[in-house]
């Protein structure tokens, strides 16, 4: 019981977070993206969960670096500027998310806008 309180609460945080958010697991699937990151994308965020991001995604400079990032399986914090629709700049940081073993689950991302 405690843990899906839990869950739910960290469910509602990470959706009406202002700044742009998404999870990807180690394959490249959505495993969670807020409206502010579906506003940003121009996608519906309960569409593509559970999607690889490769097909859930318009292709974009963005994308393609999400692909990258997934291929390379980076285990590293890293931020980099990418260009969005209608004149949007963000500050894209990538945190690496380990399990108690220190392998690789996948990654959060935060979209800051910059514009």
């Amino acid at each position: 019981m405690a843990r899906r309180v839990r869950g739910q609460l960290i469910d509602g945080l990470l959706e009406h977070l202002p700044e742009a958010s998404l999870g990807l697991d180690r394959s490249g699937r959505i495993r969670f993206l807020n409206r502010a990151a579906g506003s940003l994308l121009e996608v519906d965020s309960e569409v593509v969960l559970d999607q690889e991001v490769w097909e859930a995604l318009p292709v974009t400079e963005f994308s393609r670096y999400l692909g990258q990032l997934v291929k390379s399986g980076a285990n590293t914090r890293r931020e980099q500027i990418f260009g969005f629709s209608e004149g949007h700049v963000c500050a894209v940081q990538v945190v690496p998310v380990d399990s108690d073993d220190g392998r690789l689950q996948g990654w959060v991302l935060y979209l800051r806008d910059m514009t």
